[in-house]
Formats: structure tokens, sequence, C-alpha cells
């Protein structure tokens, strides 16, 4: 659940239960300011550890771009382009790139999104896993130099995917470093399939 819905959602229940229990305005006031540093914390704390991880979405991980099996990742990703350019032109809605992407900070994140449009040497895509450095961006519509593009991945008729090469070697560093792979990233690996195969 989205933090603002379970804020207005704590916040409604809240004011509810106080009023049936005849609490001053100011008293409700101050405990509606409670109720929601509460739910912060218990979101930033509980929800997004344990239940919004990468697991559950493509995200970012804390995995060097200088590490060899990322280096060959990205330049497999790059060298396959117009493999994806012809899978895009078959499944323009499970399509994604990952991008380079400039924050406040002046760092640049690779970061997740829906392809929308190519056109020419430029890319639109739907943000689907936001920087986690501060970034000012108008929209999560955002218009890119094809360029940064460093991966790309498409989901086909039966769920498996094409491409994916950055996420992959991020999982394969996780199993080299901690020994072992998360069962559910040992499951989403397993959907990789080679560029050529069939669908099932």
């Amino acid at each position: 659940m989205d933090k603002l819905a379970l804020q207005i959602a704590a916040a409604l229940l809240f004011v509810y239960q106080a009023r049936m229990a005849d609490w001053p305005w100011w008293g409700i006031v101050l405990g509606l300011v409670v109720v929601a540093l509460i739910v912060h914390l218990v979101y930033d704390i509980v929800y997004s550890r344990f239940f919004a991880g990468p697991h559950r979405h493509l995200g970012a991980a804390a995995i060097s771009n200088d590490d060899p099996l990322m280096v060959a990742a990205i330049a497999e990703a790059r060298r396959t382009w117009p493999r994806f350019l012809e899978l895009f032109a078959r499944y323009p809605k499970d399509s994604l790139v990952k991008f380079r992407l400039r924050v406040a900070s002046g760092e640049i994140e690779n970061v997740w999104g829906d392809l929308l449009e190519l056109d020419g040497d430029q890319a639109t895509a739907y943000l689907r896993t936001p920087p986690v450095g501060r970034a000012s961006l108008p929209s999560r519509q955002l218009t890119f130099p094809v360029e940064e593009v460093v991966d790309w991945q498409v989901m086909v008729e039966d769920g498996s995917l094409r491409g994916g090469f950055t996420q992959q070697a991020t999982f394969r560093i996780l199993e080299r470093e901690n020994g072992s792979l998360h069962p559910k990233l040992a499951e989403q690996l397993a959907r990789y399939r080679p560029l050529d195969a069939p669908a099932e």
C-alpha cells in the first residue's frame, strides 16, 4: 500500500475513534501528528525493508558498476540492442529500459522505466524505480538520449524474460558474495531465457 494512502486510512480511523471518545479538537490535531509519524516510521522501517525489497521489483542494489560481471552485462545489453528493438515492436507494453539519471547530488544512478516511445536517438519512459538520491523530476515520464540506456528487458507472453543483463549480474554477484541467493531472487533469475528461446 502507498504510504500516503496508509496515512489517510490511519488518520480517518484515528479521527473516528477520537470523536467517539469525545476528544477536544486540539487533542485530535496532536493525535493526528503522532499517527502520521508512527505510520511514517512503520512504513519506512518495516514495509520498505521487508515487503518492497529487491525481490518485489527491479530496483537499485548496492553493486559496483566496476564489477567484471556488471561490466560484461552492460556490454552485452548494448551489443544486443538491435534484438531489443525487434522485441519492443512485438511487446511494447512489456518492455523496460535501464538508463542513467543524474540526481541532485550530481551522481548518476541507474533506474528502470517502462519504455513508451523511441524517436530517433531519444527514448521516453515511465520511471518505474525512482532514484535513491533526491532528484527534481517534472514527472515520472522522462525523455532522454538512447545512449543513456545501459540495459533492457522484455517479458514475453509466457511470463519469461529476455535481456535484463545487469539484473542477472546483480543476482549472481549477490549469490557470489553471500554464498546463496534469496529464494525470491532465485525465482526471478530463473525467469530469464536466452534471447532466441521461444516462448513456452
